[in-house]
């Protein structure tokens, strides 16, 4: 029986596929590090972040505050690779938007707010 709970659970880390990138990695990268790169990039890490800012349940969370809550299993695989940002046409699909907040002396973080979800 599906519970409301398992609508956010957040996917597991692949297992990283090295030997894809062994003759060919990024230039400048080891085949490991260029495996990390591309899951970095990928949907699946994509809809990990989605997950975890669903599941906080916050109406509003920081990337910091997402970092956190991101499963050790993906801090792992991802190595240096691992952030938390998401495109605003990446989040609106799922009811967050994200907002780019510039700090005064210089550098930003990002902001995620849920969006009211309104059902007929």
């Amino acid at each position: 029986m599906m519970r409301q709970a398992d609508l956010f659970l957040i996917p597991p880390a692949p297992a990283l596929d090295v030997a894809r990138f062994e003759a060919w990695p990024l230039p400048g990268l080891t085949a490991r590090e260029t495996a990390q790169c591309v899951l970095s990039k990928s949907a699946t890490f994509k809809a990990a972040i989605v997950a975890t800012i669903l599941s906080l349940g916050l109406p509003k969370a920081t990337d910091y505050q997402i970092h956190a809550a991101i499963p050790d299993d993906w801090k792992v695989a991802l190595g240096p690779w691992m952030h938390c940002g998401l495109a605003d046409w990446q989040a609106e699909p799922h009811g967050i938007k994200v907002q780019h907040m510039p700090h005064d002396g210089g550098g930003f973080h990002f902001e995620f707010h849920l969006l009211e979800r309104r059902h007929a």
